[in-house]
């Protein structure tokens, strides 16, 4: 099984990307250029600690089911990212200007 992390267009905000939709793309690809074989997704969502989660979709073949080639996970990170700076937030007012 070989494994993929799905990570978004850093900075932009592309509400018609998600893990879900590359892996729909990827199997549909794979489907195309394969001799014969069929693939399908599955999605679930696992909790990798207390607060944080992410999707996971699962491509197996049609045939047989309990046999992944892929798995892709869904990195969220903004919060991540941003969760040390937004807790050590400070503002300086300088000439009237916020920095």
């Amino acid at each position: 099984m070989k494994t993929g992390i799905y990570i978004s267009a850093l900075g932009k905000a592309i509400d018609r990307n998600s893990v879900e939709r590359y892996a729909e793309r990827f199997k549909n690809e794979m489907n195309f250029n394969t001799n014969g074989l069929q693939y399908e997704t599955k999605t679930e969502k696992i909790n990798y600690t207390k607060n944080k989660e992410s999707l996971v979709v699962s491509i197996y073949e049609k045939s047989s089911p309990d046999d992944i080639v892929y798995k892709f996970y869904d990195f969220k990170y903004h919060d991540i990212l941003t969760e040390s700076s937004t807790a050590d937030l400070y503002y300086l007012k300088v000439s009237g200007y916020w920095f």
